[in-house]
């Protein structure tokens, strides 16, 4: 979720003047929340390309600002959908896992964003029983 987010940006309309990080945002600009970048960056994780769990420990999290990570936007415009899209994912994470064993064979993932991050060429798996 953090490296390959379900949307790589938001954008984002504000209704009134406003100064973010000693700029000044005029009422009705398009602000641009790329998540893609901010996941990756550097300012905020530690070796931002690796997966790395333990990145989430509460003491690692706490020293990150809150919108550090938004796979799913933040305030009152996050996704609907969060809730079910998180628990669909474990769902269907531990009732495959738990029968097959799955290996990508394929270089390195080539990606094309649209309104959700696709792959451009098909995704060639083993997948073995358990």
């Amino acid at each position: 979720m953090r490296l390959y987010p379900p949307v790589y940006t938001l954008f984002r309309e504000p209704k009134l003047d406003v100064k973010l990080g000693g700029y000044r945002i005029p009422e009705g600009a398009a602000l641009m929340l790329p998540q893609w970048v901010i996941h990756r960056s550097p300012r905020w994780y530690d070796d931002p390309e690796a997966f790395d769990p333990d990145r989430w420990t509460p003491e690692r999290r706490s020293r990150r600002p809150r919108f550090a990570y938004f796979p799913f936007g933040g305030g009152p415009r996050h996704c609907i959908g969060k809730a079910f899209s998180l628990l669909e994912a474990k769902l269907i994470l531990a009732s495959v896992c738990a029968e097959y064993e799955l290996d990508y064979e394929g270089p390195d993932l080539s990606l094309r964003g649209s309104l959700t991050m696709h792959p451009n060429h098909p995704v060639p798996m083993r997948v073995r029983e358990r």
